[in-house]
């Protein structure tokens, strides 16, 4: 498993502004390999879903354990980022907008 902590939120972040470089970014996080994220992981997930809704576009999350959904809650993540189950149901989700 994997963690989103300080060390790899940078990578996060740059990978995630690649996809939002387009117009109406439609971005998929799957969280299948990881089982951590810290608050430098939720700090880039929601400036990317900021980002993300400023261009007309959506950021949805995928796979979530359970300790990451926990501390997704509780750092006000889950009131404004839809969670999938899957990355299939994310990429819907994200195609409905």
């Amino acid at each position: 498993m994997g963690r989103i902590g300080q060390d790899s939120a940078p990578a996060l972040a740059a990978a995630i502004a690649a996809s939002l470089a387009r117009s109406n970014p439609l971005v998929v996080i799957d969280f299948e390999h990881a089982d951590y994220v810290s608050s430098a992981g939720l700090r880039v997930i929601l400036d990317a879903a900021t980002r993300a809704a400023s261009q007309s576009g959506m950021l949805v999350l995928a796979s979530v354990c359970e300790p990451v959904r926990i501390a997704l809650d509780l750092g006000g993540v889950l009131a404004s980022v839809p969670l999938e189950a899957s990355r299939t149901d994310a990429v819907a989700r994200a195609k409905q907008r």
